[in-house]
Formats: structure tokens, C-alpha cells, sequence
């Protein structure tokens, strides 16, 4: 790949993360002011022409920049594999995109204000979040921009304890708070790769790296600001504990059992390991042989086809992505690849009508899964087809 190319594609990468960050604001909340500077509000208001009143033109920007977006992190990949950019380079990336995504705003989610309002719940109100609700406090500036006010705290008693950091720093301002909860979920997120790139085998790097600069694990994490890599992290690094556990470093499994169990008490997805171990001995059993990486992404894929999931929110794609760089199996690693850039643009139909109806709902799921179903279907025919060798 000539180096023109090579940089093209990441300064194209580049530009289009500026660009999403940019569009993110077209999605703010119609009765939140972030600032009352004439040329920011300016602006916005711009910004909200497009997201609610031109919604053809705001899917399209979203398409070509998802797009775009896939197209370009397939060429920095690449670039890598053929030793065109090296480790160093990549972090480089990395990095960038994030300082990147951090000035944009959670445009794709509406998690973030749960987050900062349970906290607020605690320290505030001195109430529990688990046990009152939102609507509980209708006269809190903060309530006009929730959207779960109905219902009790849906993670687990260790996400609300660990929130409360990042809510006491912001000293009660919703700017200031929102900004450290993305400087939190940023700093989970380093010793989450931290903890998938110690786990990764010689020779998967670029495995690595298809996590590591995917572009809806940068936007759900650093742009949207979810809690999953602070489950994901932890549990990451109970399994390198857990690995280094013997005879006489048997601390080391007391370790890792603390740190699954403070994983499983921010969300339960991540009691799913068990599921995994015991999905890759029932492998071994029938003589396939699955890889570890392969069989507990298996097992934390199987929560996004639950109804609770509300059949696939893209963010979920987190769990069992962090083991993609751990899957020997080609056809998994490029079924999880895909499945990212649909559950990315599956939320299309969502910004064409500003609401999940029956027909966008219906859309959802055909660009969600008839593109992995498809290919993963033509593979498996073409493998049967393919003429065996050997005795």
C-alpha cells in the first residue's frame, strides 16, 4: 500500500471522527442549553435544524460518516498487517481519535443522564436509586433531560458505588460531571485494552488493533460515554489473574475472583465467562476444539438476541468483542467485524423518524442482520462445497 495512501486513509479517519463528533450535536436534547455564546448557540441551533427538521440529510451525513468511517479503519488495519504503520503509530491513532470523540456530545444514547442523575440520587438526595426513581424528583434541574424516569437503576449496587467518583468531582454541574464521567469510562477503557493487549498471542496484533480503533467501540465508549468497559475491564484482568494463578501464587485466584465479582456488580452480563468455559469444554467433548476467545464470545453474544437487550443494542457488541483478539476462529473474527458496522448503521432508522415504530424497528433488524447472516451463510456453503483433501 503506497504511503500516500497510508496517510490519506488516516487523516480521512481523522477528519471524519471531527466530522461525527460535529454531527453529534444535531442530536442534543431540544431543551438543553450547553452554552449561551452567540457562536456556539448560533451553532447549535443550526445543529438542530438538521438532526430534527432535516432528518433525509442528517441520516445521510450519518451514512457516509459510518461508512466512511469502517472504510478507512479497514485501510489503517491493513496498513498495519503489511507493516506499513507500526505499534507506535497506532497508538498515536488511537490516541488522536480520542481526543477526537472527547469534544463531541452522547448523541446515541440517553444513558449518560441516568448515570449522572442516579449518582446525583446519592449524593444529593440521599436516596437509592435501586429502590426510588427519577420521577421521585420532578423540581431537579437535571430531570427534564432524562428519559428512563420510571424505573429503578438497571446496572448492579458496584456501578452506582463506583459513579459516585466522577459525580462528586463534577460538584453538582451537569457539564462538569458529564466530563468526568467521560474521563472515568476513558480511563476504564486504557486498562481495558491494557488488559486485552497483555491477553492477545503473538501475532494477532492487528486483532488488537480491529478493537482497539473499531469505530463503534471509539463512539460508544469515548463519544457515548457507556459503562461497558467498565465491566468488560475488569473482568479482562480477573482472567490474566486468574491465569497467573498455581500451587504457590494461589493469591492470584482470590484476586481475580474479587475483581469478577466487582465486574458481574457493574453488570451482570459479565457472569457470562462461566457460560464460555463451560460452552468451550462442551467443544472439546464433540471434538471442535473451540478457541477460549471463540467460546466466551459466543457466550456474550447470546444476551444481545434477549429481549431485555431490546434485540441488540450496539454498544453490547463490547462484550464479546473483547475477546476477538483471543478467537482463532476466521469466521467469528469477521462475523463480529461485521456485526459492528451493522449494529452501527442500524441506527438509521432511528434518525430518519426520531422514534423506534414498527417499520423502523423492522428496518433495524434487516440492516442488523441480513448482511452477517448472508455472508456467514455463503462461507459456510462455500466450505462445504470446497473439494476435501487427504487420505
Amino acid at each position: 500500500m503506497p504511503n500516500k495512501v497510508v496517510k490519506a486513509a488516516i487523516g480521512a479517519f481523522g477528519i471524519l471522527l471531527f466530522g461525527f463528533s460535529l454531527y453529534s450535536y444535531s442530536q442534543v436534547e431540544p431543551n438543553l442549553v450547553l452554552s449561551n455564546r452567540p457562536f456556539f448557540w448560533q451553532g447549535q441551533q443550526l445543529a438542530w435544524a438538521l438532526g430534527y427538521s432535516q432528518r433525509f440529510w442528517s441520516s445521510l451525513i450519518f451514512l457516509v460518516i459510518g461508512g466512511g468511517l469502517f472504510l478507512t479503519y479497514g485501510l489503517i488495519l491493513k496498513a498495519f498487517t503489511a507493516g506499513h504503520l507500526t505499534t507506535k503509530m497506532m497508538v498515536k491513532i488511537l490516541i488522536g481519535a480520542s481526543v477526537i470523540l472527547g469534544l463531541s456530545y452522547p448523541a446515541l444514547s440517553h444513558d449518560i443522564f441516568n448515570y449522572l442523575f442516579n449518582a446525583k440520587m446519592v449524593l444529593v438526595y440521599h436516596a437509592n436509586p435501586h429502590l426510588r426513581v427519577a420521577s421521585d424528583f420532578p423540581a431537579d434541574p437535571w430531570f427534564p433531560y432524562l428519559h428512563n424516569r420510571h424505573t429503578a437503576a438497571p446496572y448492579a449496587y458496584g456501578w452506582t458505588g463506583l459513579s459516585l467518583l466522577p459525580a462528586a468531582l463534577g460538584m453538582g454541574h451537569l457539564k462538569m460531571t458529564m466530563l468526568w464521567f467521560r474521563l472515568f469510562v476513558i480511563g476504564f477503557m486504557v486498562l481495558w485494552l491494557g488488559a486485552i493487549k497483555r491477553l492477545t498471542p503473538k501475532g494477532h496484533e492487528v486483532w488488537f488493533w480491529a478493537v482497539a480503533l473499531n469505530p463503534l467501540v471509539l463512539i460508544e465508549t469515548v463519544g457515548n460515554i457507556h459503562n461497558d468497559v467498565v465491566m468488560m475491564a475488569l473482568l479482562m484482568w480477573a482472567i490474566i489473574f486468574a491465569k497467573k494463578m498455581n500451587r504457590r501464587e494461589w493469591w492470584w485466584g482470590i484476586v481475580a475472583l474479587g475483581l469478577w465479582l466487582l465486574s458481574v456488580s457493574i453488570k451482570y452480563a459479565s457472569v457470562l465467562v462461566l457460560v464460555g468455559v463451560v460452552i468451550q469444554w462442551g467443544s472439546k467433548l464433540i471434538k471442535k476444539h473451540l478457541s477460549f476467545g471463540g467460546a466466551q464470545a459466543m457466550a456474550h453474544f447470546l444476551p444481545l438476541l434477549s429481549a431485555r437487550s431490546q434485540r441488540f443494542l450496539a454498544w453490547y457488541l463490547i462484550w464479546p468483542l473483547s475477546f476477538l483478539p483471543l478467537t482463532r476462529e476466521k469466521i467469528m473474527r469477521e462475523l463480529l467485524l461485521l456485526f459492528s458496522l451493522t449494529s452501527f448503521l442500524a441506527y438509521l432508522p432511528y434518525l430518519m423518524v426520531g422514534e423506534y415504530t414498527p417499520t423502523g424497528q423492522l428496518m433495524r433488524q434487516i440492516i442488523l442482520w441480513v448482511p452477517p447472516l448472508s455472508y456467514g451463510l455463503t462461507t459456510a456453503v462455500v466450505e462445504w462445497r470446497r473439494p476435501k483433501t487427504g487420505i
